[in-house]
């Protein structure tokens, strides 16, 4: 069902994504909001992943992605996951149009 997303053809988008993940991150880590099979975790380097957790509504998706590893990935809708930490990075790849305007507005904060 996702194995399009890892096509040669998708390569580009991620490669920007984690481009940007590599420019941001720091000591509080990556938060992958819609993280599907764990595309993205593939990519990163193991520092990385050590702060790295995944989130996506899908059980099957989750299931795949825990499979790589079992401590980063949770299954949970992203419009109700409250995270128990603070992240430097949180990524909303082909998922930041499942989240309603009205709820969007926490993105729109100061940078401290």
């Amino acid at each position: 069902m996702w194995d399009y997303l890892s096509d040669i053809t998708e390569y580009a988008r991620y490669s920007v994504v984690y481009g940007y993940i590599r420019k941001f991150v720091a000591d509080e880590g990556i938060l992958d909001m819609g993280c599907g099979t764990g595309i993205l975790y593939d990519m990163l380097l193991d520092s990385e992943k050590d702060i790295y957790t995944g989130v996506d509504l899908s059980e099957e998706a989750v299931k795949i992605a825990s499979s790589k590893t079992s401590k980063v990935f949770h299954c949970g809708d992203i419009n109700h996951y409250v995270p128990q930490k603070r992240y430097d990075v949180i990524v909303f790849n082909e998922s930041l149009h499942y989240v309603p305007i009205r709820q969007a507005n926490f993105l729109i904060m100061p940078i401290a």
